[in-house]
C-alpha cells in the first residue's frame, strides 16, 4: 500500500491520509495534522513537529542493577528516565558529539561499564505524547508485553 501511495504522490496526486500509525505518517506525509478530541492541536512537517518536542536522547544499558544505580547517582539531574528491569538510563542531549562524550567520560572515570548505548531522535510518537500526554495504541500494546 505504501508503494502505491508513494507512486501516486510522485505522479503529483494530492492524498489525504488518516492514520493512527505515526510511522506511516512520518514516511508518507508532506504535512501532518495532529487531532486530539476532535480538535487540531498541531500542524506541520514531521521535522517541524519533532523539533517542538525536543532533543535527542541517549539511552545507556548497564550489565546489572548496581551499575545502573551508580550511573543514576553520577548523572543525577541529567538522567530523565530509568528502567530498573532492563537496567537502562536515558538522558537528554543537546549536542550529540559533546554530550555523549561527556557522559561516557564521566562513566569511564567512575569505572562504570556500559553494556550498550543508543542515540534516539524524536519520533512522531514522542510528538503525540508530548502534545496530548497520551500513549499511542501501538506503544500501549508494546508496554503490556
Amino acid at each position: 500500500m505504501w508503494a502505491i501511495i508513494k507512486q501516486l504522490l510522485a505522479d503529483g496526486t494530492t492524498i489525504l491520509l488518516t492514520t493512527q500509525y505515526l510511522e506511516e505518517a512520518d514516511q508518507l506525509a508532506d504535512n501532518i495534522v495532529v487531532i486530539d478530541g476532535g480538535k487540531v492541536i498541531a500542524e506541520g512537517t514531521a521535522k517541524q513537529l519533532k523539533a517542538q518536542v525536543g532533543k535527542d536522547r541517549l539511552e545507556l544499558a548497564f550489565k546489572d542493577a548496581r551499575s545502573l544505580a551508580a550511573a543514576a547517582k553520577l548523572l543525577d539531574g541529567a538522567a530523565v528516565d530509568g528502567n530498573g528491569k532492563e537496567h537502562t538510563l536515558t538522558t537528554v542531549i543537546n549536542d550529540t558529539n559533546k554530550d555523549v562524550k561527556d557522559v561516557l567520560e564521566k562513566l569511564s572515570n567512575a569505572k562504570i561499564a556500559i553494556a550498550s548505548l543508543n542515540v534516539h531522535k524524536p519520533t512522531l510518537d514522542d510528538v503525540f505524547i508530548g502534545l496530548t500526554g497520551k500513549h499511542t495504541k501501538a506503544e500501549a500494546k508494546a508496554e503490556e508485553q
